[in-house]
Parts: C-alpha cells; structure tokens; sequence
C-alpha cells in the first residue's frame, strides 16, 4: 500500500481518470489562480499612455477586483480595443483620494503594508488621470466607504475632464471543486453558487 501511495503521487496515476476538460479544474491550484488573476493587469501597471492616442485612453484604480474586472475585459476581447493602465492600491489601505496630512486615514497609510502604495500623490499617477478619457474605480470597498469614495470622484473630476465609472465588489460563494467534478458538463455550465444576500452597493 505504501509503495502504490508513493506511486500514485509521484506520477500521474491519479489523473488519468480526468478528462481534458476536467484537468483544467483539478490542476488549478491556489498559486496558479493567483498567477491566472495576476497576468493580464501586470503589463499594464502603473503604465504611461500610448502616446499615438489612437485608442481610448482607460485607467484602472484598485485592488485585484480591478485586475478581475480588466480579466472580464480581456475575455470578452475589448482590452485589446484601449489603451489601459493599471494602478494597485489595497482594499486594505484606504484607496481613497484626499489631500489632507490630518485625514483620518492617515493612520492606515502609515503602516509599513500600505505606506508603499501611491495613492494619487505621485507627478507621473496625476498625469495620468489627467490624460485618461475613463477612470474606472473596482476595489473591495469598506462598508464605510462612502463618504470617502464621493471626495475620491471629487478629486479625479478636479484634474480630469475623464469619465468614471465605479465599480462595486464582486461575491461568487464559495467553489466546492469535488463537487463540480461530479457534475456532467451540462451541469457544471448550469450550476449557480448561493451568494451572500447582502452585498454593498453605491
């Protein structure tokens, strides 16, 4: 039994009895969906505009929310069709636009987790607001966000004549892989995850 148990996980014994479509699920690990969420903003952060401006010039302010949300464009083929760049600011660390030194958030800015972010103080992050025809906003707001998100569009509509356009979180539940390998193919495109029945809106 042990010999078979030794044999089994270092080859790939296991997966023969999974098909094409079904490796793709059992092969998807944690580090690999990170890397998957993970490559199609990369190119693109903190990124200057084309300078031929024949594309519309988009820039994305956020968290991964904002990467998933550049994911969903790259899917549906219409990243190719602007000119994108990326700017990262943790959920964590108050990505919100204000110019005071004494601003309440100051104390979560401070932290050595966040103090590296730019949150719209940099020459080269201004530009590029200033530049941009949309400004799209994602992250995984905090409930008290509000107040502080409307003073964020305040302040991008100061410098910029851009559009924006603000974008909520995102809850899919939770995914129950065993669960969806169980399932026929036409089960598995017809399956719904339960989410949560409150989710934040502004």
């Amino acid at each position: 039994v042990t010999a078979m148990a030794y044999a089994g996980h270092y080859s790939k014994l296991p997966f023969l009895r999974y098909n094409d479509r079904d490796l793709r699920i059992v092969e998807m690990t944690r580090d690999a969906a990170n890397d998957f969420q993970r490559h199609v903003g990369r190119p693109f952060e903190r990124r200057a505009f084309l300078a031929d401006g024949s594309l519309p010039k988009v820039m994305f302010i956020g968290d991964s929310y904002a990467r998933d949300f550049m994911n969903v464009l790259d899917a549906k083929g219409y990243l190719s069709m602007i000119d994108p760049s990326y700017w990262i600011i943790s959920a964590d660390c108050a990505p919100y636009f204000q110019e005071s030194n004494e601003t309440l958030l100051k104390e979560i800015w401070d932290t050595p987790n966040c103090r590296n972010y730019d949150r719209y103080r940099s020459p080269e992050m201004r530009r590029t607001i200033t530049e941009a025809d949309v400004v799209v906003l994602v992250s995984n707001w905090r409930a008290d966000a509000a107040p502080f998100v409307l003073e964020t569009v305040d302040r991008i509509r100061a410098l910029s004549s851009a559009s924006i356009v603000l974008v909520g979180p995102k809850q899919f539940g939770g995914v129950d892989v065993r669960a969806l390998l169980q399932m026929t193919v036409e089960e598995r495109v017809n399956h719904r995850n339960t989410t949560e029945a409150e989710i934040l809106l502004f």
